[in-house]
């Protein structure tokens, strides 16, 4: 038999057979794979530090996959707002100007078509900009609640759509 202690709380862990652990757990036991022999480590095995690393990789992707879902600009109408889709619309409205078209067609984040001005192209690209810094200001911001979090319980209640 084998004790632990985390939590500020005794546990008991006793290996049943190589590579399985069973512990107890104030109502019964619970029995993990040895993490050493491919399977997952017990998360309330997890230090402080580990469970602030795990938080800051779930918010990490949750930033990659917000642009995915579009924006829904001012004008109405709901674009890509990933970087390239910036790059995108940047090149569409040079080339309006250079040409000297009023406005052009785009194509939506639904797959539909509208028209657009050189004007409204403009506020598409400022709008995409502004989104994308505050995507990057959440991030930092959750990172910052992240860092200064000493419980898991305050860990735990960080995610991307949580409001600090």
């Amino acid at each position: 038999m084998i004790g632990y202690k985390w939590a500020n709380e005794e546990r008991t862990a006793v290996i049943r057979y190589p590579g399985t652990y069973v512990i107890e757990n104030g109502t019964g036991w619970e029995e993990f794979l040895d993490w050493r022999e491919g399977g997952n480590e017990p998360d309330q095995w997890k230090t402080l530090l580990e469970r602030k690393q795990d938080k800051v990789n779930e918010i990490k992707q949750a930033f990659v996959i917000a642009p995915k879902s579009g924006l829904t600009t001012s004008l109405g109408i709901k674009v890509d707002c990933k970087r390239e889709d910036k790059d995108n619309f940047q090149e569409l409205l040079d080339y309006c100007t250079r040409k000297s078209l009023a406005g052009t067609s785009i194509r939506l984040h639904n797959n539909d078509f509208a028209e657009v001005s050189v004007a409204d192209l403009q506020i598409i690209i400022n709008e995409i900009q502004e989104h994308g810094l505050t995507l990057y200001q959440r991030k930092w911001a959750k990172e910052a609640a992240i860092d200064q979090a000493t419980t898991e319980v305050q860990i735990k209640a960080i995610t991307w759509d949580s409001v600090e």
